[in-house]
């Protein structure tokens, strides 16, 4: 079980682990923030849900800023929803490829160094492999805080929605 020895151009074990190690930090925040986001969005079409009588009311006062904050609500939701399925990659099929080609399920006390196998993705090495997972869990991570700005967003202006239906009488 001899270690992977570095090739130029490749990082060293020590490097490699903190490599992971931000994989594991990207994953799990990207994680939390597709959880935030979602409640987030789920509170407001629900609260979109339980004013829709306010709808029909749009020829009362304020109905003109009513109307915009309507269609902002519609289109932050649903811009917040596409962000939502696009965090939902294939980041972990190919994890689960490294996890196989460096037999790491399979041995009891699993050790930080990557050993060479016959199971290695075809077509690239594994090192490619690794920095193209870590280029994917990057861009869950942007897509995810991108969907967690637009929830934030929508239930701010599900509050506005609020207050000008309250002050308009409507709903």
């Amino acid at each position: 079980m001899d270690p992977v020895k570095s090739r130029p151009g490749e990082p060293s074990g020590g490097q490699a682990l903190e490599l992971l190690a931000e994989f594991t930090l990207l994953l799990r925040r990207s994680g939390q923030d597709v959880l935030l986001a979602g409640g987030a969005l789920a509170l407001v079409v629900v609260g979109l849900l339980l004013q829709s009588g306010a709808v029909d009311d749009l020829d009362r006062p304020l109905a003109g800023a009513r109307l915009v904050v309507l269609v902002a609500l519609a289109v932050g939701s649903l811009r917040c929803a596409a962000l939502l399925v696009l965090t939902h990659g294939d980041v972990l099929h190919p994890l689960s490829v490294i996890r196989r080609a460096t037999d790491a399920p399979a041995r009891s006390g699993w050790r930080p160094y990557l050993r060479v196998s016959a199971k290695a993705p075809p077509g690239r090495s594994l090192y490619e492999h690794v920095q193209l997972l870590i280029a994917e869990a990057h861009d869950r991570h942007y897509h995810a805080q991108a969907a967690l700005r637009w929830a934030f967003g929508c239930a701010g202006a599900l509050v506005v929605w609020t207050v000008l239906n309250s002050l308009a009488g409507a709903g």
